[in-house]
């Protein structure tokens, strides 16, 4: 904008210079088109006095057919030079000017438009003549002017040789500054979208193209240098490129605007007015090869008057819509309203600065400032948008990086899994055969035989394990029940199963998921339960909820078990979170009984509010967020205020809240963001502020993330708030049991305590936890037998692992 400033500077110096003060000479005489006079009557009727002053003259006239002649007088100079007529109107029709010194009558050259151009006789864009002026007798001079095309423009200037070669040298130095400007904003563009490869923008450049055309066509400048031999390009060449010019704008916009899929009958009114200028333009074709069609200028006007004008309404309804800037619709109405502004004022000639901004000078300056406005939308908006790929690319790096790593981590995972197997089943066997191989005992072959058929089953037992059919809801039940009855014809305990679900669609994935949970927790039941007897229960609930139970009457977990921390058990957590669900482990001497509870439709996405001072953060967690589908970011907020507002008129399920917000701390503000509304909240901190962590707590944050770690991460740090601390889950159980041992409440609360007090000495975490510090140092030593840990960060990892603590 100051850029701007200091270009409209010069112009606005230059037009309180030339306030005319010829118009004090001037009187004028206007006649019908019926009374067409000589010179001689004309020289009559001013001698009778029929010549008038105005009072308060005026830029412009409408003479339609009449004539008008304007009378004024040069006196005598001692010094016989030139006087330079100037009247600035490029698309004057007729002029000529009579001469009478005395009883002599001479006249000088008549100009016009399209025929006896101006510059012909003196090299100037506008009329002007030269005027010998005289010793001894005053000059009359009676001007003579027709023009039926609308307004005509009288601006006079009448100077001697030395004032009017600086006005004409000012003049056409800020002429070429203001070409400059469109050419440096063309070149800018064009490299900018080619650097960029933003291709659209070539359009834009296009079209500031066809406003260097335009302006060289207002100014006369192009009849002056250019295009004076060729009568198409007079007459046509202005309404060409502004019909040209509204062509490439369509364009721009379709391709260049983000139309969603609300706004297609926006992008359907962009494109229509963009097709109506194509016949227009084959139009002007025809007249090129073949003549005529005078007025079709004036046709041609009325039509893009009416494209422009729904443009104009489509820019505000998408501003309404918030797809454009506020800034942008007011640049693309500003040339429009200069246009109208330019057509209706009329300025007295003493008003220097009224008569600079009178015709099309007004648009031009609207003009510049509508190329700035709209090249910086251009520039923000493609910067932004790279800023967001780039965003993107590190987000998409980043889940690549750690697909692949997690990739690997199962694949290491299983083919360990895979050879432990081996090694405990058949490598026993396969040493249990060499011994017997190596003695010489009468029943031998009988145990060799013994040995192969266990082998065999085994090795059969493994194979179904392993084993996965293609899974559909069609044909899940079957593959269940083929399952079981594999199991059942392969081991010693009798499998029973009853699958009591129909009228469900369940998504290939969950049935995948489904099958691989029983296979595994069968699997583990068989090989660890010591059992004689598992069930397998499938069935649905209301609708809406799937309920698999496996039991077993084994011995159930013991401590010196991996089953709590083995692969198996940790697989079938991550598939059931997977599916947006909740399993459930009861285990004591008399038996096992797993719960998983899923949901049979997809659950929609949690709804999800970012507030942060910083703009730049939000965007790129939002953006992070926004590529899993089980999120849906709904809103970003830079002040409180406006969160405050939100959060109290609409749902959502997760707030990640930034602590220290503008320099207050929000967390004194969420009594007011929760007043209507029971949510979880994720405060952005350090970890280690230990503090902020108790005050955040105490006002009812749910969990903690740090801004300075990986985006990535904050989508299990939701799902672990979300789902962990959902009520459904936290109904707050007095106790929780995983194996055979049980937390119970005080437990539980020592080892959140544990996490977030980590840098404080037992003795103050006793006092925090209203317990002595030998009782503190019991639970420690319980919690470290039960979870068969050796150390505190040892025990915390264990919690976070197993949910018992929030992390």
């Amino acid at each position: 904008m100051r850029i701007l400033l200091l270009f409209l500077l010069p112009f606005t110096l230059f037009s309180q210079k030339t306030a005319p003060s010829i118009y004090n000479k001037i009187s004028s005489l206007q006649l019908e088109q019926n009374n067409n006079y000589s010179i001689n009557k004309i020289v009559k009727n001013f001698e009778k006095g029929a010549f008038k002053k105005e009072d308060k003259p005026q830029i412009y006239k409408k003479l339609g057919s009449n004539t008008l002649w304007i009378h004024f007088a040069i006196n005598p100079s001692k010094k016989e030079q030139f006087q330079y007529f100037t009247n600035s109107n490029s698309y004057l029709a007729y002029g000529k000017i009579y001469l009478r010194k005395g009883d002599k009558i001479d006249s000088l050259q008549q100009v016009s438009n399209n025929v006896n151009f101006p510059h012909k006789f003196v090299f100037y864009r506008d009329p002007v003549w030269k005027i010998p002026t005289d010793s001894l007798l005053k000059t009359d001079i009676f001007l003579k002017i027709k023009n039926k095309n609308g307004r005509t423009r009288l601006l006079f200037y009448l100077e001697n040789e030395n004032e009017f070669l600086k006005r004409v040298e000012t003049e056409y130095t800020f002429f070429g500054l203001y070409l400059a400007f469109l050419i440096s904003m063309t070149l800018v563009l064009t490299f900018f979208a080619v650097l960029k490869k933003e291709y659209a923008v070539l359009f834009y450049a296009l079209y500031i193209v066809t406003a260097i055309i335009e302006f060289l066509a207002g100014k006369g400048l192009g009849v002056q240098y250019f295009w004076s031999d060729s009568s198409f390009l007079i007459n046509n060449f202005r309404s060409l490129s502004q019909t040209l010019g509204t062509m490439l704008l369509g364009f721009f916009y379709l391709k260049f605007y983000n139309f969603g899929k609300k706004e297609k009958i926006s992008k359907s009114v962009f494109k229509w007015g963009t097709h109506l200028t194509i016949p227009l333009l084959c139009v002007y074709v025809y007249k090129f090869f073949y003549g005529g069609l005078e007025s079709y200028f004036l046709t041609v006007w009325i039509i893009l008057q009416l494209i422009i004008f729904t443009w104009i309404l489509n820019h505000f309804y998408l501003t309404y819509r918030k797809q454009l800037p506020l800034y942008l619709v007011i640049a693309f109405v500003l040339p429009i309203v200069a246009v109208i502004f330019g057509q209706m004022f009329n300025p007295s000639v003493t008003n220097s600065l009224g008569v600079f901004f009178s015709g099309p000078n007004t648009y031009y300056l609207a003009l510049s400032i509508e190329i700035l406005l709209f090249t910086r939308f251009i520039f923000d908006s493609v910067i932004n948008t790279q800023k967001k790929y780039f965003k993107l690319k590190k987000v998409s790096d980043e889940l690549k990086y750690n697909f692949q790593n997690k990739t690997l981590e199962i694949q290491h995972q299983e083919q360990n899994k895979l050879v432990s197997n081996v090694h405990d089943t058949f490598g026993g066997y396969l040493e249990a055969l060499k011994l017997r191989l190596l003695q010489k005992a009468e029943n031998t072959p009988e145990k060799i035989q013994e040995i192969l058929d266990a082998f065999y089953k085994d090795y059969r037992y493994l194979l179904n394990s392993l084993y996965a059919p293609k899974i559909n809801s069609e044909n899940f039940v079957e593959s269940l029940v083929e399952f079981c009855e594999k199991l059942n014809s392969i081991t010693e305990q009798e499998i029973k199963c009853d699958f009591n679900i129909s009228n469900i669609d369940l998504h290939q994935e969950k049935c995948v998921h489904l099958y691989r949970i029983i296979s595994e927790l069968t699997t583990n039941a068989i090989k660890y339960s010591k059992s004689s007897e598992i069930k397998i229960v499938l069935y649905q609930k209301n609708n809406k909820i799937l309920i698999l139970e496996v039991l077993d009457n084994g011995i159930g977990f013991d401590k010196n078990t991996k089953s709590t921390k083995g692969f198996g058990l940790k697989n079938v957590q991550e598939r059931v979170q997977q599916m947006r669900g909740v399993l459930e482990i009861e285990a004591n001497e008399i038996g096992t009984k797993i719960k998983v509870e899923v949901p049979i439709n997809e659950y929609p996405p949690i709804r999800i509010v970012i507030a942060d001072d910083n703009r730049f953060f939000c965007d790129a967690l939002k953006d992070s967020l926004n590529t899993h589908k089980e999120l849906e970011v709904i809103n970003t907020f830079t002040t409180l205020n406006a969160l405050i507002n939100f959060t109290n008129l609409h749902n959502l399920d997760v707030l990640v809240l930034d602590v220290n917000f503008n320099g207050e701390s929000s967390l004194d503000f969420i009594a007011d963001i929760k007043k209507n509304n029971d949510f979880k909240i994720i405060a952005l901190t350090t970890l280690n502020n230990n503090f902020i962590k108790e005050k955040a707590m105490a006002n009812g944050v749910n969990e903690f993330a740090g801004k300075d770690g990986n985006l990535s991460n904050f989508k299990n740090v939701i799902l672990n708030c979300f789902y962990n601390n959902s009520k459904e889950k936290q109904k707050k159980k007095s106790k929780i049991k995983i194996g055979n041992h049980v937390f119970t409440k005080r437990k539980l609360e020592i080892l959140q305590a544990l996490y977030i007090h980590s840098d404080k000495k037992e003795k103050e975490l006793s006092i925090k936890l209203n317990i002595t510090e030998s009782s503190l140092k019991s639970h420690k030593r319980e919690l470290f037998e039960i979870t068969n840990t050796k150390s505190t960060p040892e025990l915390i990892k264990f919690g976070i692992q197993q949910g018992l603590i929030v992390a």
